[in-house]
């Protein structure tokens, strides 16, 4: 159907990335390891599904336009979809009470303003040119940066996530780091 090809080595790569995805989720519990809820993963499985046909249905679409074509429609729709998901009567309060402070007003033009666009929009530059099944699993290398920055802002100087940094927790978000960028790094070389 995509018309793409994968070796062995690229299928035990993805899941060797797949794995490293799954594993930073665990959380040290009583003495042991365990998952997040049962309704969190299964959240997180409906909206991994629903991302895959996304990017299937950006796959085809830049084969036959452009990413700088395709991008503004993406834009348009996912806004759309958002807003009627999203609109309740206490949302608007809520808008302007994070608008009239203005770190958070920063913070959020910064990230959904300018960053997220310029991140779709280069995802949709790598579909357009590369394999979308090995762009998909190249996008899982954020858990190494999200390791990174809750790693320094959950230290004592900034503790801004409040998160626990104990040697159990941080061993476990490495190695799942160090199995994703493998997967990548392996993906690379197949």
């Amino acid at each position: 159907f995509l018309g793409e090809t994968l070796s062995l080595s690229q299928w035990l790569m993805i899941i060797l990335v797949v794995a490293g995805a799954a594993l930073i989720s665990v959380k040290p519990h009583a003495g042991g390891l365990r998952f997040a809820s049962a309704k969190a993963l299964t959240i997180l499985f409906v909206a991994a599904f629903i991302i895959s046909m996304a990017f299937i249905a950006t796959d085809q679409a830049t084969d036959r336009a452009s990413a700088w074509a395709v991008q503004p429609w993406r834009a348009i729709s996912m806004a759309t979809t958002l807003m009627v998901l999203t609109l309740r009567p206490g949302a608007w309060a809520d808008l302007k009470i994070v608008l009239a402070r203005p770190k958070p007003s920063l913070m959020l033009f910064a990230t959904e303003g300018v960053m997220a666009p310029i991140a779709a929009l280069l995802f949709i530059w790598a579909v357009a040119l590369g394999p979308v099944s090995l762009v998909s699993t190249v996008t899982s290398t954020r858990p190494l940066m999200v390791l990174i920055l809750t790693t320094v802002l959950s230290t004592k100087m900034w503790n801004v996530l409040g998160e626990p940094l104990d040697r159990q927790t941080l061993g476990i978000k490495i190695i799942s780091t160090l199995m994703i960028v493998a997967g990548v790094i392996g993906l690379g070389w197949s």
